[in-house]
């Protein structure tokens, strides 16, 4: 081996090692940079043709540190997370409808209502006491209707979230699709320094429709990572699928798949056992809301079922019977929205039928006292009065509430807890890097002294030579 070897492995040298620092450098620029894996230049030993030493040294590739079965646990388990971050998005502003900590709820106005009507029941001919009948039965009926369409329109509202979050979704899927077409592009899609940031990107796309979606996520032969919902394929190498919301009272979900087939998956993303911001905000939407305006529309229900029945064979001040207190309910659903005082009653509270008999009338109190007794009677709902039931429902809502942050917050910890394990491998270390930036600048002096060194010889060889 003569002395240019010698250069040129020094030369090899003093390449790896700039490479090594270069890497090394931009790992510890990147260390607070979220999603990015740490590079790891491998180094190769450059052989001989003989038996001689080698030839020095060069960089086999560049290497992103990653786990895939760490990053596809951090992605279930983010899906689980976010399932709970899209309830509780929406289950905090439940408790704001159902608000009973003043004295202005529904459970309070209907004890005020049925308090007027014992009232009445002490002076049946009083005027003002009939007035105020009118006046507390429109408050409570206004309760009643503002709760119903306050979670009318939280459905409205979550309409347009979900018509924002499918346009993310749809985005993410294309940006995949691409990305895996521009990796697919590289010979070596696990290596080089070029596909380590879109690696990266990849990743991330892919961690964001977890987020998002109950996807599964798979990597296929050619290197590509495809997606599948609700057993459909969206993404399947550069091809991509796409959602679209389906119109009507609350947005349904269409998938069109890579094979171009369009299903309904709005059944699989209303599951409580789902994952993915979009589910999670669906599943209330679609179940819990619809659950708490049902327990409203058997309360407003059942409650103009029941003062009607007493009050249309009842007397009125008049002598006249046959008379709705409430206008009538044909059917339960939408009756919480429908609840509504006879507008005859409001124009003329002297209709209100306090009267059992048709010739006492004024004197007469055993029907006002009979729909007053209503407010204690343990028999009219599933589970007790009226009160009972609505206390029952007021109770349901803020255990929801407990509930999905409780297990939000347990999730997000074992978020962190999966993440730090993930980021321990593929994390940057700023200590090792800045042993490694030392170990690679003592390898890059100690091969610059050695072309010094070959420098020195030649020149006194040449100076032996003149």
């Amino acid at each position: 081996m003569g002395l240019n070897d010698i250069l040129h492995i020094a030369r090899s040298g003093m390449s790896v090692s700039q490479t090594a620092i270069r890497t090394t450098g931009n790992n510890i620029s990147n260390a607070s940079t979220p999603g990015y894996s740490r590079q790891r230049v491998n180094i190769k030993a450059m052989g001989s043709s003989g038996s001689g030493p080698g030839l020095g040294a060069a960089v086999a590739d560049i290497h992103r540190v990653h786990d895939s079965f760490l990053e596809r646990q951090s992605n279930m388990h983010r899906g689980s997370e976010q399932f709970l971050a899209g309830q509780n998005f929406v289950a905090i502003q439940l408790e704001t409808v159902f608000n009973e900590l003043e004295d202005s709820g529904i459970n309070s106005s209907m004890n005020d209502f049925f308090n007027s009507f014992k009232d009445l029941s002490l002076n049946a001919a009083s005027m003002a006491d009939r007035q105020m009948v009118v006046y507390k039965a429109e408050q409570m009926a206004n309760r009643i209707n503002t709760a119903y369409t306050n979670l009318e329109q939280m459905q409205s509202d979550l309409n347009s979230e979900v018509e924002a979050q499918i346009d993310n979704v749809n985005a993410l899927l294309n940006e995949l699709g691409n990305l895996n077409q521009q990796i697919a592009g590289y010979n070596d899609p696990s290596g080089g320094n070029e596909t380590s940031t879109m690696l990266d990107r990849r990743d991330a796309v892919v961690r964001e429709l977890h987020e998002m979606l109950d996807v599964t996520s798979f990597t296929d032969d050619n290197g590509s990572i495809n997606i599948m919902l609700a057993n459909n394929t969206l993404v399947e190498g550069v091809n991509a699928g796409s959602l679209k919301a389906s119109p009507g009272t609350l947005y349904g979900v269409e998938l069109t798949s890579v094979a171009g087939r369009t299903i309904d998956i709005t059944s699989n993303m209303q599951s409580e056992e789902g994952r993915g911001y979009l589910s999670g905000i669906i599943n209330e939407r679609d179940v819990v809301i619809e659950e708490y305006k049902a327990d409203l529309d058997q309360l407003a229900f059942t409650m103009a079922e029941q003062v009607n029945l007493i009050h249309s064979g009842s007397f009125a001040l008049d002598g006249t019977t046959g008379r709705n207190f409430f206008d009538e309910i044909l059917v339960v659903e939408g009756a919480a929205k429908a609840l509504t005082v006879n507008s005859e009653i409001v124009d003329n509270a002297g209709l209100i039928a306090a009267a059992e008999d048709a010739t006492a009338l004024s004197g007469d109190n055993r029907s006002a006292m009979a729909i007053a007794a209503l407010a204690d009677d343990k028999s009219i709902m599933t589970n007790g009065s009226f009160s009972d039931f609505f206390t029952t429902l007021v109770g349901d809502v803020s255990t929801h509430v407990n509930h999905v942050q409780s297990e939000m917050d347990y999730q997000s910890s074992v978020v962190a807890q999966s993440d730090a394990y993930k980021n321990s491998i593929s994390g940057v270390s700023i200590d090792e890097e800045m042993v490694n930036l030392i170990q690679y600048q003592r390898s890059f002096e100690a091969a610059a002294k050695m072309i010094q060194t070959v420098d020195e010889l030649l020149s006194a060889a040449l100076s032996l030579k003149s």
